[in-house]
């Protein structure tokens, strides 16, 4: 999988990653397990690959571990964050050291019509404003 850079914006700030998807104007806010996961697919590692290096765990279920990522992976497809494709990675996938949590995307659209009126977006090739 691969970012969806055409529309996204992503940045990591004090624990937190917030994503912008500039074409639909939601917002959402990552912590913990969720950044490792975002991170890993990003890196390329397909989901297997990420439920295994999560086994080892404290906390972790084989069972309602591997549904929680698959779900939350699953939905960064649906809100357009991720997209199939990309590079395929090739280092190892070392989970972290503290206790598993289930990732979790918090979506945020109170400022979805905003984010999709801003004029920058409407940017062509000569620059703003566009004559029609």
């Amino acid at each position: 999988m691969k970012i969806n850079e055409n529309d996204i914006s992503a940045e990591e700030i004090d624990g937190e990653l917030i994503a912008i998807n500039f074409d639909t104007g939601k917002y959402f806010a990552l912590e913990g397990t969720a950044i490792e996961i975002w991170n890993a697919l990003a890196a390329g590692h397909e989901v297997e690959a990420i439920v295994q290096s999560q086994s080892g765990r404290s906390g972790f279920s084989a069972e309602a571990g591997a549904s929680a990522i698959r779900t939350f992976v699953e939905q960064l497809r649906e809100e357009k964050l991720f997209l199939d494709g990309g590079k395929v990675a090739t280092e190892a996938l070392v989970a972290g050291d503290d206790a598993w949590h289930a990732p979790l995307l918090t979506e945020f659209d109170d400022m979805a019509a905003m984010l999709k009126l801003d004029p920058v977006m409407d940017v062509g090739e000569v620059g703003w404003p566009e004559q029609e």
